[in-house]
């Protein structure tokens, strides 16, 4: 059992201030956690599905699901990449706030076209 499940258990045992419905509520706090226990991303390696995004078609709400994507860059990827018929690593590179580091951690859930 995880450390953090102990805390949980503990707390449960402990006296409640606010009487048996907060104690009811971190019980179904604790029931929900281990009935539906947290997903995990799929790693760019591994055999799980693995988000692949294609510049070209993507629209804000999609560029947002990289990471370190807020909806101010997200607004610019999708100005410099939407309707073009290829998108290259060059082209991600001019938008501002995207930068070689940036471009090699999103890699793995990019469609890139490779230039010819």
């Amino acid at each position: 059992m995880s450390p953090a499940w102990r805390v949980w258990l503990s707390m449960l045992r402990r006296p409640v201030a606010g009487g048996p419905a907060v104690a009811c509520l971190l019980a179904g706090v604790l029931i929900g956690l281990l009935a539906h226990p947290p997903r995990r991303q799929a790693d760019a390696g591994s055999q799980g599905s693995v988000l692949r995004l294609r510049p070209a078609a993507a629209h804000v709400h999609d560029w947002r699901m990289l990471e370190g994507v807020g909806p101010v860059l997200a607004a610019r990827l999708h100005e410099a990449c939407h309707g073009r018929s290829r998108v290259t690593v060059a082209d991600l590179d001019a938008v501002p706030g995207v930068g070689p580091i940036r471009i090699d951690r999103w890699r793995a859930y990019l469609a890139l076209d490779t230039p010819r």
